[in-house]
């Protein structure tokens, strides 16, 4: 195997870590944030939607967790891990990768608190129950910052793509289409027409109830 194509199944991985965590991502930001105050009162009111939501959130971090959590023993495929091999004196040193790039790709994960709050939130919540979270700084991740760091991720993944290998990734999520997503609506329009069938019911019954005592 050559390093270009060791480099192209390493990037493959992180690829489908990122598209994993962006489809959780996705459905979880719709079922917060859906198109229609009827969908959101009606997940808001079932126990059984809200804990798939959060569900989603879990993933979501965990999978994030796994791009930017730096450990050479459980997280290979984490980015900082690919971007010290494609270093100068790294494993794909011979793919002449610019050094620049690197740093500059370090430099803006690095200052991103966002994914400190990640890792915190996978290590003492989410993967382990670690009674020491006193200190935890997950309290200000928002949908917005989530989804910024992901299309960020996925800007210099792509350019490692063009650079080494000559192609693009597609990064569109293979499932979620928020355009085409009707689940809720069906659901919430649904239980509207069924509320709306007992009003009539309990009208009607008034009215006669009413008529006889007449």
């Amino acid at each position: 195997m050559t390093k270009k194509q060791e480099l192209d199944k390493e990037l493959t991985q992180v690829w489908l870590i990122l598209v994993a965590a962006k489809e959780s991502f996705n459905y979880c930001y719709y079922m917060h944030k859906p198109k229609s105050d009827s969908e959101l009162q009606y997940i808001n009111e079932s126990k059984d939607f809200k804990y798939i939501r959060h569900l989603l959130w879990r993933v979501t971090i965990i999978e994030l967790a796994k791009i930017f959590r730096e450990s050479k023993d459980t997280e290979r495929f984490n980015i900082f891990h690919l971007f010290n091999k494609l270093k100068p004196s790294g494993h794909f040193k011979s793919l002449s990768f610019p050094d620049q790039k690197l740093t500059e790709y370090e430099t803006s994960f690095k200052k991103d608190k966002l994914i400190t709050q990640i890792i915190n939130l996978r290590d003492k919540i989410y993967a382990h129950t670690d009674p020491k979270t006193d200190n935890l700084e997950t309290d200000l991740i928002t949908f917005l910052a989530l989804e910024n760091l992901i299309q960020k991720t996925e800007r210099i993944l792509n350019e490692i793509f063009e650079l080494v290998l000559d192609t693009s990734l597609l990064f569109d999520s293979p499932v979620f289409d928020k355009n085409g997503f009707d689940a809720f609506e069906i659901l919430a329009k649904d239980r509207e027409n069924f509320l709306e069938q007992e009003r009539q019911q309990l009208n009607e019954f008034l009215k006669k109830h009413t008529t006889y005592s007449k």
